[in-house]
């Protein structure tokens, strides 16, 4: 049978795509997710920004640009639409009791008045017969669970002062009390004396964020005990052997 040659010529152009095609897909790697069009922000020392982030197994494969996703074939891709993704992130910031006992209800209050009252019942005022204090409860939680934590090797770093105030448990013997420095690396603490004793002085700041001014980003006590925790661990890791609050300042 005779075939036209025309036809026969428009069928090769198919042909060589589908060849192409296939060879294509052969050589990608088959993940089992692949999200892309979004904001991809991993804690590396450039708090690098990428759009891709390929994962295979549980694990982060890859991350990279727009066209990283297009190198592998995806059981599920997703598109983020511009949305922020921080892969491996864990927050280490708890709360150990839902609902502390210093904590006021102020559910159902109507009023200053109404929130005035239940303030003075909690806080311990003439009209309510000299009712404890929070603050004085918190004192006696400190005082009783830091000998405990103390013999068990424990080391406990925790806020000295803040404005002029002391602050429990840091300011308690055998713990690690920290102060606010805002000249201090966060790298890096200083140790100062306190009253007789030895505590450190810590950046308020944690790690700096591309384009955001150092005094827009947050800060306070909480990062200045992180940065304090962080420099101790580092300088703990070769001496397994010390176990207590002064043995781990002297290391500094």
């Amino acid at each position: 049978m005779a075939i036209d040659g025309r036809r026969r010529m428009n069928h090769r152009p198919a042909l060589v795509i589908a060849t192409l095609l296939l060879a294509s897909c052969a050589g990608r790697e088959e993940v089992d997710l692949v999200l892309t069009g979004g904001k991809v922000a991993i804690v590396d020392e450039a708090f690098g920004i990428h759009e891709t982030i390929v994962i295979d197994d549980a694990r982060v494969l890859a991350v990279g640009d727009a066209g990283l996703a297009d190198r592998y074939d995806a059981a599920r891709r997703v598109e983020l639409d511009g949305r922020l993704i921080v892969p491996g992130f864990n927050d280490t910031h708890t709360h150990i009791n839902g609902r502390p006992r210093r904590h006021i209800d102020l559910a159902g209050t109507e009023s200053i008045a109404e929130i005035q009252a239940r303030w003075a019942r909690a806080s311990g005022s003439p009209d309510t017969g000299g009712a404890r204090t929070s603050w004085s409860r918190s004192q006696d939680r400190s005082r009783s669970a830091r000998p405990r934590a103390v013999r068990a090797g424990t080391i406990i770093v925790s806020a000295y002062e803040l404005d002029g105030r002391r602050w429990y448990p840091g300011c308690m013997d055998a713990v690690v009390g920290v102060c606010l420095d805002d000249a201090q690396a966060r790298e890096s603490v200083a140790v100062d004396r306190r009253e007789g004793r030895a505590v450190l002085r810590a950046s308020p700041y944690p790690r700096p964020i591309p384009g955001v001014p150092k005094e827009r980003n947050l800060n306070g006590i909480s990062f200045a005990v992180a940065n304090a925790a962080g420099c101790l661990a580092a300088a703990l890791a070769a001496h397994p052997h010390v176990r207590t609050a002064d043995g781990a300042i002297e290391l500094l």
